[in-house]
Order: C-alpha cells, then structure tokens, then sequence
C-alpha cells in the first residue's frame, strides 16, 4: 500500500515541477521500477496503468475544474443575493427613517401652531376685554387687576398689554 502511496506521490510532485501529465506519470513509473517500488507490476502493465492513471487524473481535473466554476458561480450569486437585501435593509431603514421625521416634524409643526393660534386667541381674548372694559368706563388700574385674574397675567404683562391695545 505504501508503495502506491510513493507512486501517486511522485506523480504528484512531477506535475508540480511542470511536467504534462503524461511525461509525470510516466516519469513516476520510470524513477518507481528503479526505486523497486512497485516494480513487477509497472514493468508488466507499463502502459494499461499510464492510460489509468492519466483517466483518472483528467477525471481528478475535470472534478476539480468543475467545483471551482460552481464555488465561482455560487459566490457570485451569493453576493447578489447579499446586495439584494442589503438594498432591501437600506431602503426599509430610509423609508423608516422619513417616516420618523415626518412624524416628528409633524408633530413639531403641530404644537407650534396650536401655541400659535392658542397665543392669537389668547390676545383677541385679552383685546376684547381691554375694550369692553374702556366702553364700560373702567380705570386702567381695574383693567389691569381683570387681565392677571382673568388670563393669570403678571402685573407687567398686563401693562404691556393694556398699552398695546
């Protein structure tokens, strides 16, 4: 068994050094029989075990010709597949992302005008009763004391508005 070890492992080794198959294997049959490694045998079939030895190698290569184009294939189909979805991961992180500031935007545009309007109506309020009052004949002083009990002024906020309007 270790014999035939030793002769695959000189084909081996002459395929590497850059000989053709054929010239490997024969080679390996030549330095084997002058080794005395499987000598009887080699000498006999010299030439069924060189046209074997060499369909096998071709099947040997074809195998591994053949899984290299699949590994190849199947990486880049796997890297399409991995750009796909991260694609598909990019735009779902986009749309939900200008979802969220939409929705916070929303939300600002929302609270500033109702601040907005609530301060408008806030000032119609207090106009209103700024005139209702003057009609009425009110002091500036009692005006100012229905403002801070009326809207919750500051005694100054109510000046400023009383001057105001």
């Amino acid at each position: 068994m270790w014999e035939y070890a030793m002769f695959n492992q000189r084909i081996r080794e002459n395929i590497r050094r850059g000989l053709l198959k054929e010239q490997a294997v024969e080679k390996a049959i030549d330095n084997c029989i002058a080794d005395g490694i499987l000598t009887e045998i080699l000498r006999k079939e010299k030439v069924r075990i060189m046209a074997s030895i060499l369909a096998e190698f071709d099947e040997v290569e074809y195998k591994e010709m053949l899984r290299r184009e699949m590994k190849e294939d199947a990486l880049i189909e796997a890297r399409e597949e991995v750009r796909r979805d991260f694609e598909e991961v990019k735009e779902k992180m986009i749309r939900e992302a200008v979802e969220e500031v939409t929705r916070e935007v929303r939300e600002e545009v929302t609270r500033e005008v109702r601040e907005e309007v609530t301060r408008e109506v806030r000032e119609e309020g207090i106009q209103a009763i700024i005139e209702t009052c003057r009609e009425l004949g009110c002091s500036d002083s009692d005006i100012v004391s229905r403002l801070e009990t009326k809207f919750s002024l500051k005694s100054e906020d109510a000046r400023g508005y009383l001057n105001k309007f």
